[in-house]
């Protein structure tokens, strides 16, 4: 019993953290849009951009796409077959669920890994994009790829775990409940 609470609470911070970031991006993209705006403002209106638009605009659409990643992966959001949940038994569409969870998790871990050192690099030596007039940090663009990648993988396991469940017992609720809730309260 201790360790299905202890599951619950960790559940209710993944699904609490995964809305936050989700938030956040949101955010992010209302404030990018502005941005955006002003810029072709600025060029019908003055005749020049702004400086740097598409540098920010660029790091900040790859720092959305990963904070939104967590979320999408709780609510069953990523590209899934519908047809091998109609037509295939119903052991076998949830079985290629935990195969699709557990190649999810191996992808984003890769991901983080092979992105954990130019995320270092990009801190210790300060790397920038963009020219003279407006330098962009790449730096937290490279932390939200490893950190929203790790925060993916967890997610995956998490739904990898629940999979299994459903497999043993025959009880979909495990993952439709789970996916309702965050639709509804999302």
């Amino acid at each position: 019993m201790l360790i299905v609470n202890l599951a619950k609470k960790i559940d209710t911070l993944l699904s609490w953290l995964s809305k936050l970031l989700m938030i956040v991006s949101a955010i992010a993209l209302s404030l990018l849009a502005l941005l955006i705006g002003a810029d072709v403002l600025s060029r019908l209106l003055l005749n020049r951009s702004i400086v740097g638009v598409s540098e920010v605009v660029a790091n900040t659409l790859l720092i959305i796409a990963f904070l939104q990643l967590s979320y999408t992966v709780r609510i069953g959001g990523l590209l899934r077959t519908e047809l091998t949940d109609t037509f295939a038994p119903r052991v076998v569409s949830r079985t290629l669920w935990l195969i699709g969870y557990l190649l999810g998790a191996v992808l984003f871990t890769l991901i983080a890994y092979y992105s954990w050192d130019p995320m270092v690099s990009a801190w210790v030596r300060k790397t920038f994009e963009g020219h003279a007039s407006l330098r962009i940090p790449t730096f937290p663009s490279r932390i939200a790829i490893v950190v929203c990648s790790a925060f993916a993988v967890i997610n995956f396991i998490s739904l990898a775990i629940r999979s299994v469940l459903v497999i043993v017992t025959g009880d979909d609720r495990y993952i439709t409940q789970m996916k309702a809730e965050e639709v509804h309260l999302g």
